[in-house]
């Protein structure tokens, strides 16, 4: 498995130190704000772990960075913090593993994705008639996302488009899970897991190509 030695998140390098051996036998993972590194181990109690679980682990750290500098640290403050970084993982992990979202790649959007047990399908480019303000519409009973290839003002903003993207998708985990997200948390952790994905090039990487 090859591992990055770096992360870029926001305007910070983040280091990565895999495998990490920490003293703790059951820690598997830090994100260490103040020197700009991330660990993670390759063993859980002496027992070598799975390859999925080091790079769920290494997207849990990564939201913990996002969230402290994206976020302002919303969710760390909040009484519900570790649970709230470990549902993110969980969901966004089995997002990332089971779909080639194409955030790399301006003007291609998968035909469908897979969220939890469902299945959404993606239109891409959808002309807005009955909503002409907006360039994005999810109808999740039906299981749709509406996605223009042009922004409320008639432009094509291609990163505009995947951000929001990767927002619908968050609001979708957050409304069927209850994470709790308000609007202004969804927006920050959306823009920063798509800036990690794309200049890390890391959607490859969690699905195992």
């Amino acid at each position: 498995m090859k591992f990055p030695d770096s992360l870029k998140i926001g305007g910070h390098i983040y280091k990565v130190e895999f495998p990490h051996a920490f003293e703790e036998e059951d820690q598997t993972g830090v994100c260490d704000y103040m020197q700009g590194v991330i660990r993670v181990s390759d063993v859980y109690k002496h027992r070598k772990r799975a390859e999925q679980r080091i790079k769920s682990t290494l997207l849990h750290e990564v939201f913990h960075a996002i969230d402290h500098i994206y976020n302002s640290r919303m969710i760390n403050n909040s009484k519900k913090s570790e649970k709230t970084i470990d549902s993110l993982e969980c969901y966004w992990f089995q997002i990332l593993a089971d779909n080639d979202l194409y955030l790399e790649d301006d003007f291609k959007y998968p035909k469908k994705v897979r969220i939890g047990g469902y299945d959404y399908k993606v239109e891409y480019p959808y002309e807005f008639t009955e909503f002409q303000d907006k360039f994005f519409k999810l109808f999740v009973e039906e299981l749709r996302i509406l996605i223009s290839d042009k922004d409320e003002h008639g432009n094509f903003n291609p990163s505009l488009c995947k951000e929001a993207f990767i927002d619908g998708i968050m609001r979708i985990i957050d409304g069927a899970y209850e994470l709790g997200l308000d609007n202004r948390s969804s927006c920050s952790l959306s823009e920063g897991l798509y800036q990690v994905l794309v200049d890390n090039k890391l959607c490859s990487f969690f699905r195992g190509k």
